[in-house]
């Protein structure tokens, strides 16, 4: 497992954790579309698990250490952990209903729980939000726009969010600088006694 040169790159590497990684896989119920494996280049001896569309893995390990496939399984066992409370999860939010009543006997807190509201029953808004604030005066400007191929975005808002801000910064500023004016008008008019 070298190159032409004969050492071993990072892509060696990462081509190896994949196909022990998925050989291994079945062991712990496991198909190879049910996560990415990745090795990682890392003076750190461990492996790290991410969340997502699918679960991602990256793996430091080398074959070159004896605890190299005790770790790899040790990892894949955990990502089908992982994978068994992600499909948990989407049992919760509206599977089959023998399926969520034997999930809901098993966990006793679940019975305390109300009933999850069905997607036909609620309004889902997503947005983004940008919130500006101007350090010298303390005024703030937020603008939210919807997501999506008709909505803003967060570059859009910043820009609409920065002139407003500009303005009323601006105008907040004139006016203290009027008022402070007048103050000093004022009082040098109270400090001249008429003759």
């Amino acid at each position: 497992m070298t190159d032409e040169q004969g050492k071993v790159t990072d892509k060696m590497l990462d081509d190896f954790t994949q196909r022990i990684a998925y050989k291994l896989a079945g062991d712990y119920g496991l198909k190879d579309s049910d996560f990415v494996i990745k090795f990682w280049p890392s003076k750190k001896f461990d492996y790290v698990i991410k969340a997502g569309g699918v679960i991602r893995v990256y793996f430091t390990h080398t074959p070159k250490y004896s605890d190299y496939e005790t770790m790899l399984r040790r990892c894949l066992q955990h990502v089908s952990i992982f994978k068994k409370n992600k499909r948990t999860a989407m049992v919760v939010y509206g599977a089959q209903k023998e399926m969520f009543e034997s999930i809901r006997s098993e966990f006793k807190e679940w019975q305390e729980l109300p009933p999850l509201l069905s997607y036909d029953d609620i309004v889902i808004k997503t947005e983004y939000k940008v919130s500006l604030t101007h350090r010298a005066t303390g005024l703030t400007v937020v603008k939210e726009g919807k997501i999506g191929r008709k909505g803003v975005s967060v570059t859009r808002l910043m820009i609409d969010a920065r002139m407003e801000l500009s303005d009323l910064a601006g105008a907040l500023l004139k006016a203290r600088e009027q008022i402070a004016k007048e103050k000093v008008g004022e009082s040098e008019t109270a400090t001249v006694k008429p003759e």
